[in-house]
């Protein structure tokens, strides 16, 4: 029989194929005896508990403090008492041993697993230990810990059903929980995330590889809350990040090279998520290099330099990623980007880049929305959206189709670059200092059949360049949704 935990997204195995009847809970307590069992009388070790334990136990965390860095290498569930009753402290201080990777020599991680079928819930996860020195500073603490809970990826294996529910992680220097591996049906939800902000890499929820479930997670004061690389099909799903630099990003998606290829691939999908008050004013949910093309859903978010944004394309015959009914908030700042489309990668060489855009609502940015060509192509559909309250509405340096959108109250609505071009109908342009400025000499902008406020079409002093407004619309069709 397969044990297994049912959440509202199907079925995850935690231990797989491990036969119940034989399964034992094993007992962890503060006045236990290592020299135990864990069944008859508790063992005072987390690490005892699990060296004793068969595949498919359930080691029992009870209330108290354990200071101990534990290795599971076998299928087993470590159980806490609750988050605020059961917490683990880093037994040695060694948060930077190595400069380039998430898992190395002499590190300090407070969980590290080795094995497929893992599930640790109900506990706290606190990196920094008071009665150790030598720890650095960070974010009011005095961090201990590199990682908080982390799987082995040295050993060159994928772990599948890996799970971590009601969970919480603070104080840690790189992660704070990282599925690396590239395991299948891996699940992290309802866990708490904090202060892991001790260089640029380091990350609240991290999953390389393979396909699993991110959900209803907590994240606040990192450098970046949700990070996936690589993956297969990754979902993302009604997770808040605040005060980071970085809300969410997907990387690289569909890309196995290097990787365990695990079989069919499907779009990452971020829905239902909040990212607010980005520190530095940086990114909100971005889509870097995708294989495949990610769907960006039901999204909000607030006071961040760029809130959405997709750069370059892996593989560009895949289609477009899709961003539908996001809702992104600015506070007007100087170089602030409500949605960003860019073939600049900061590699040697940039790539091409798509993106469509359906039922966004854009409020106070300097851009509303940018779209970068640069020696690429950077190619974009924007439909049934609200762009408002912007210094430029929309500046376009590649090939845009605009439609059944209101942008309005910028100081410029449309501007076109001189690399770009523009197709915009059934669109209401209004309540702006311009309306359309086209500086690209050699393509006419054909901007007929949209509202521009009056029933007797633009104004002309609103209109810089090359562009047709014939025939207008005599009554607006899309600000009556803003």
């Amino acid at each position: 029989m397969r044990a297994c935990v049912r959440t509202i997204f199907g079925l995850v195995s935690l231990v797989g194929s491990v036969s119940v009847a034989s399964a034992a809970t094993r007992h962890v307590r503060v006045n236990g005896d290592d020299a135990c069992d864990g069944i008859t009388c508790a063992k005072r070790t987390i690490q005892s508990a699990v060296s004793a334990a068969q595949p498919g136990d359930e080691i029992r965390i009870h209330e108290g403090t354990f200071i101990e860095n534990v290795i599971v290498g076998k299928p087993l569930a470590l159980r806490g008492a609750g988050q605020d009753r059961t917490t683990i402290l880093p037994a040695f201080s060694d948060p930077d041993p190595c400069s380039d990777a998430s898992v190395c020599d002499d590190f300090s991680n407070v969980i590290l697993i080795q094995s497929g079928g893992v599930s640790v819930s109900s506990l706290t996860i606190d990196g920094d230990n008071p009665q150790l020195t030598g720890g650095i500073d960070i974010g009011g603490a005095n961090v201990d810990a590199r990682n908080g809970i982390i799987d082995d990826r040295r050993l060159g294996v994928p772990f599948d059903d890996l799970h971590v529910s009601h969970v919480t992680v603070k104080n840690v220097y790189l992660r704070g929980i990282q599925f690396g591996a590239d395991g299948l049906r891996t699940l992290v939800d309802h866990c708490t995330v904090t202060n892991v902000a001790g260089y640029w890499g380091s990350k609240c929820i991290v999953k390389f590889g393979g396909k699993g479930d991110i959900v209803q997670n907590w994240m606040a004061d990192s450098y970046e809350g949700i990070a996936i690389a690589n993956s297969q099909g990754t979902r993302v799903l009604n997770n808040y990040v605040t005060r980071s630099a970085y809300g969410m990003e997907t990387d690289w998606s569909g890309d196995t090279e290097g990787e365990v290829d695990r079989g069919e691939s499907h779009p990452d999908l971020f829905e239902g998520n909040t990212v607010t008050d980005c520190v530095q004013d940086n990114f909100g949910i971005q889509v870097w290099v995708p294989g495949l093309p990610a769907i960006i859903r039901g999204n909000y978010v607030r006071n961040c330099l760029v809130p959405l944004s997709v750069i370059g394309s892996d593989k560009p015959e895949v289609g477009p990623s899709q961003f539908i009914n996001n809702t992104v908030v600015g506070n007007g700042a100087v170089g602030s980007i409500g949605i960003l489309v860019s073939s600049q990668t900061g590699y040697p060489d940039n790539s091409d880049v798509a993106a469509s855009f359906s039922g966004n609502r854009l409020y106070n940015f300097e851009t509303g929305v940018a779209i970068q060509a640069n020696d690429k192509t950077a190619t974009a559909t924007i439909s049934d959206g609200v762009i408002a309250n912007s210094v430029i509405g929309i500046d376009n340096g590649g090939t845009l189709a605009l439609g059944s959108t209101c942008v309005y109250r910028s100081g410029t609505a449309l501007l076109v670059q001189e690399s770009g071009t523009l197709v915009a109908h059934q669109n209401d342009i209004v309540d702006s200092a311009l309306s359309v400025k086209n500086l690209n000499l050699s393509t006419k902008v054909n901007a007929r059949l949209n509202w521009w406020g009056s029933r007797f079409g633009p104004d002309p002093a609103k209109i810089v360049g090359s562009v047709a407004t014939r025939p207008f619309l005599l009554n607006p069709v899309a600000c009556g949704r803003r």
